[in-house]
C-alpha cells in the first residue's frame, strides 16, 4: 500500500506524484491532507519548501474530481440556483452593502457612487424596484463593463432623480422627478430592445431604444447616487407589477450568460488558488497539472490566471469552463469584478503564502471575494491558509475573518529560541571602545599583536553618493568589522554566542539580525540532541 493511500489520496493521482518520484508524504502532508479530506477550514504553517503545494494540491484536486464525477449527467439549470442581488466586487470603494444584498448606501456627497447586481439579462423582459431612502439616486440598466457612475458611457441606461435620464454623458429631461419613499421601477425588453421606467406604479414610457450593436451585450441592474441610501427588489411579488414583465429574481436560466453556460454543460470554478506572485502561480499550476495526469471521467480543467499571457485564451478557458483557477490576487479580482469569472461554485478559497498576500491586498479585495464567494450559499465553502508565517496580528485578523473553525496544523511556529541553547546578544557601539586590551583578548593567540583582516570594502574609492557625502559612516562601519571577533572571542564561557551588530540608533536592523540567528540556533539544538 502507498503512503499515500493511507492518506486517503486515489490510485491515479498516486500514479502521477510517484513517477514525479514522491514516494513518502510530507510531515505538512502527513498532518494537512486528511484534515482537508474531511472538509474543514485548515491553517498550516510550515517553512518553504516541505510540501505545502502538495498538501493542498493533493485533496483539492481529488475532492473537485470526485464532485465532476457526481455531476457528468448534467444538470439543467434552474432559477433557485440563479440569485440576483447587489454585487459586492462590482461597486465603488464607498458603496456599502447589508448582508442580505438588497441595501446600498454611500456617504459621499461630492461624487457619484454606484454598483451593479450579480446577472446580466440577454433575453426576455425582465423588471426590478429600487425604494429610494435617501439622497441623489440614479437607477437602470448597464454593462458589466461600463463604468460605476451610471450614465456617463455608451453602455449604460440611467434615470435621474432630477427628472432626466443620462446616457453617454448626455441628460436630457423624463418623467418627472423623484425623491424619498418614491418606488421606481426599472424595465427591460430584450425582444423590443427598450428600457422604461414607472414611479410608484405610473408607467413614464420608453426611455431608451437599444441599438443593434448592444443585442450581444447583457445588461444588469444598476444603482448610483451622491450620498444616497436605497433599496433594491429583485424577487417577486413586485410592489407595482407590470403586465408582462418578470421580476429579475425569477429569470429562466437560459436568459442569462450564467445559465445558459450551466445548461451548455460550462462548469463553473470550483476551486481558487491565490498566489502573492506570477512566479508561484505558474510554479503552483504546473504542480496542479502534474497532479492531474492520469484523472479523467472527467478530466480536471485547471487554468493559469496571470498578467503577461493573452486574455483572448484566458476568456477562451472561462467560456469552456475551468474547475480550478490558479493565479494572481490582482488578475483573479479584476476577472471578478468584470463578470468574466463566477465564484458563486467555489467549494475551496486557498490562499498561498497568506502572509504575502495579505501585505499584497493594499486594497482589501480577500474579505471582498469571500463575502462573494460565500454570500447566499447553503453549502460549505472551504478556506485554506498555507504559509511560513501564520502569526502576525494581520494574518490573525484576516484568519478570524474569513474561516469558520479553522484547524492548526503549525510545523514552525512562532520565532522563538529554545530554552536549553544558552545565547546571549551583544551591541556595538562603534564610537566606544572595546572594555578590553587587544592583549587581553589575544593572551593565547600566537600572534597577538595581529588586527583581524578586513575585506578591503572600505578602503576602496565608492560610486555611491551618499558614501561620498558620508566619509565617518564608512570609518564607523569599518570599525565594527574590526570590533566584531575581538567581542566574539572574549566572552569564552558562553555555550552558544548569539551575535547582533548594528550602530546607535539601528535597532530594528537589530532585531532583524536577531530573527535570522534564531534559525541557525534552532539548527544548533536539533543538532546537539541528534548526538545525545
Amino acid at each position: 500500500m502507498s503512503a499515500f493511500e493511507e492518506l486517503g489520496i486515489c490510485p491515479e493521482i498516486i500514479q502521477a506524484v510517484e513517477e514525479d518520484d514522491w514516494l513518502l508524504p510530507t510531515p505538512v502532508q502527513q498532518e494537512a491532507v486528511p484534515l482537508i479530506l474531511g472538509g474543514g477550514d485548515v491553517l498550516v504553517a510550515a517553512e518553504t519548501g516541505s510540501g505545502k503545494t502538495g498538501a493542498f494540491g493533493l485533496p483539492c484536486l481529488q475532492i473537485v474530481h470526485e464532485t465532476l464525477r457526481g455531476k457528468c449527467s448534467t444538470r439543467k439549470a434552474n432559477a433557485s440556483n440563479l440569485k440576483c442581488e447587489l454585487n459586492l466586487n462590482d461597486k465603488d470603494m464607498f458603496v456599502l452593502v447589508t448582508e442580505d444584498g438588497m441595501e446600498c448606501k454611500s456617504e459621499d456627497d461630492k461624487r457619484w457612487n454606484g454598483i451593479r447586481a450579480t446577472l446580466d439579462i440577454m433575453k426576455g423582459k425582465y423588471m426590478f424596484e429600487v425604494e429610494v431612502v435617501e439622497g441623489m439616486v440614479r437607477v437602470g440598466w448597464s454593462a458589466g463593463f461600463a463604468k460605476l457612475e451610471l450614465g456617463i458611457d455608451d453602455k449604460s441606461f440611467g434615470y435621474g432623480s432630477t427628472g432626466k435620464k443620462s446616457w453617454n454623458r448626455k441628460f436630457e429631461d423624463y418623467g418627472e422627478p423623484f425623491e424619498e419613499g418614491d418606488i421606481i421601477g426599472c424595465m427591460l425588453d430584450r425582444e423590443k430592445q427598450t428600457i422604461s421606467f414607472s414611479k410608484n406604479g405610473r408607467d413614464l414610457g420608453v426611455a431608451y431604444k437599444l441599438s443593434p450593436d448592444m443585442q450581444g451585450i447583457g445588461l444588469k441592474p444598476h444603482i448610483c447616487g451622491k450620498g444616497f441610501m436605497a433599496a433594491a427588489k429583485f424577487d417577486g411579488p413586485m410592489e407595482y407589477p407590470v403586465e408582462g414583465y418578470v421580476p429579475v429574481g425569477e429569470i429562466d436560466p437560459t436568459h442569462t450568460p450564467q445559465g445558459t453556460s450551466q445548461a451548455k454543460g460550462k462548469r463553473p470554478p470550483l476551486c481558487m488558488i491565490l498566489e502573492p506572485t506570477r512566479d508561484l502561480a505558474e510554479q503552483t499550476y504546473k504542480c496542479m497539472t502534474t497532479f492531474n495526469k492520469y484523472l479523467d471521467n472527467p478530466t480536471v480543467r485547471i487554468t493559469l490566471f496571470v498578467g503577461g499571457i493573452d486574455e483572448k485564451e484566458q476568456f477562451r478557458a472561462l467560456e469552456e469552463g475551468v474547475d480550478i483557477v490558479v493565479g494572481t490576487l490582482q488578475k483573479l479580482m479584476d476577472y471578478v469584478r468584470r463578470g468574466k469569472l463566477d465564484v458563486t461554485h467555489l467549494k475551496f478559497l486557498v490562499l498561498d503564502e497568506a502572509d504575502d498576500l495579505q501585505k499584497k491586498d493594499d486594497r482589501k479585495e480577500i474579505p471582498r471575494l469571500n463575502a462573494q464567494i460565500k454570500r447566499g450559499r447553503r453549502d460549505r465553502v472551504q478556506t485554506l491558509f498555507f504559509s511560513a508565517t501564520l502569526h502576525t496580528p494581520e494574518v490573525k485578523q484576516m484568519i478570524e475573518d474569513i474561516t469558520d473553525r479553522p484547524i492548526w496544523v503549525d510545523l514552525k511556529g512562532k520565532d522563538s529560541v529554545p530554552e536549553t541553547v544558552h545565547h546571549v546578544a551583544l551591541y556595538i557601539d562603534p564610537y566606544q571602545d572595546l572594555q578590553w586590551s587587544d592583549q587581553e583578548i589575544a593572551v593565547r593567540a600566537k600572534m597577538p599583536k595581529e588586527q583581524p583582516e578586513l575585506d578591503g570594502v572600505h578602503s576602496k574609492q565608492s560610486m555611491s553618493a551618499i558614501d561620498s557625502r558620508h566619509p565617518e559612516a564608512l570609518k564607523l562601519s569599518e570599525k565594527i568589522k574590526i570590533m566584531k571577533p575581538k567581542m566574539a572571542w572574549k566572552p569564552r564561557d558562553v555555550k552558544c554566542l548569539l551575535l547582533c551588530f548594528a550602530t546607535a540608533g539601528r535597532q530594528r536592523q537589530v532585531q532583524d539580525s536577531a530573527r535570522r540567528c534564531i534559525y541557525y540556533l534552532n539548527m544548533i539544538e536539533a543538532n546537539r540532541r541528534k548526538a545525545i
